[in-house]
């Protein structure tokens, strides 16, 4: 059975690489096998060279240097398509796997399976590497009155949870998932393609479950220097506001609470019109000054 890894990468090879020689060192039970699908989005840093001298088996997709994370993720999964594979394995380059997370990952999909659960995707939680405090995984919404309010990461157990939100570090998606609503949205080029894709299937009775216990170390993103850091002045987080790797633009925000937000919509959507408009009455108003 085939299990097609995918991955996206920009200038972290030696990040990237730690998580390639983790994948390839993953114990995997009998009849499955790794085909690792790699997004180079232009790295400047030599990724792709040192990814076909020291791993010449991984396909290497060379990007258009401007694709992000949810870009690179589908040109790699559209790449996979192609093998039919039996799941797809979503993995952050940044997330050090340990070596038994793809077998539990697995084994918590057969357990679900047998107790006729619906499956739609399955996660991996990650810890900080120095603290094991959570910092990826599934989340679950924390609002009766906002449909899209996500929750904090939802703490494993010993048995499956369900969640509502999918962090995209490492999850495991069988191919009936992909046959009911295809792959990540085009509508989206860094975040929310995850977000998305997991409510997306939980429209068509596929569930999300957060498996077992914990599946590998991954460092949070540091608000410092971002527009969340009220360190900065006021002018450089109104700018950084507008990075398409710090809030998504206001088209593809439309996009995913008009699809996702139900009848709270369009207040969802005047909330980030202000944003885009008015960011610094915004963040005022949302206290974040």
């Amino acid at each position: 059975m085939k299990i097609a890894v995918l991955l996206t990468c920009f200038n972290r090879r030696d990040l990237t690489l730690a998580c390639l020689s983790a994948l390839y060192n993953a114990e995997l039970p009998k009849g499955f096998e790794l085909v690792v699908f790699l997004v180079d989005d232009g790295s400047t840093d030599d990724t792709a060279d040192s990814i076909r001298i020291n791993f010449p088996q991984v396909n290497i997709i060379e990007g258009t240097g401007s694709l992000f994370w949810n870009g690179g993720m589908r040109l790699a999964w559209q790449a996979a398509l192609k093998i039919k594979p039996d799941f797809y394995l979503w993995v952050n380059d940044d997330s050090n796997l340990y070596s038994d997370a793809i077998s539990r990952l697995l084994k918590t999909y057969q357990g679900l399976i047998e107790r006729n659960e619906t499956v739609g995707a399955i996660l991996g939680s990650m810890v900080d590497p120095k603290t094991k405090v959570l910092t990826y995984g599934g989340r679950t919404k924390c609002s009766k009155i906002n449909p899209v309010k996500i929750g904090p990461v939802v703490e494993p157990s010993v048995l499956p949870k369900q969640c509502n939100f999918i962090n995209g570090n490492l999850i495991l998606i069988p191919q009936n998932t992909v046959d009911k609503i295809g792959i990540l949205s085009e509508e989206f080029t860094h975040s929310m393609g995850d977000f998305d894709y997991g409510l997306r299937a939980q429209k068509v009775g596929l569930n999300c479950w957060v498996a077992p216990g914990v599946y590998g170390e991954c460092e949070l993103n540091s608000i410092e220097g971002s527009w969340q850091d009220k360190a900065l002045p006021l002018e450089i987080r109104v700018n950084k506001m507008k990075s398409i790797t710090q809030l998504p633009p206001l088209k593809e925000w439309a996009c995913f609470i008009k699809r996702h937000g139900g009848n709270k919509w369009p207040l969802l959507y005047i909330d980030a019109l202000i944003r885009d408009k008015a960011p610094r009455f915004w963040l005022f108003a949302k206290r974040k000054l």
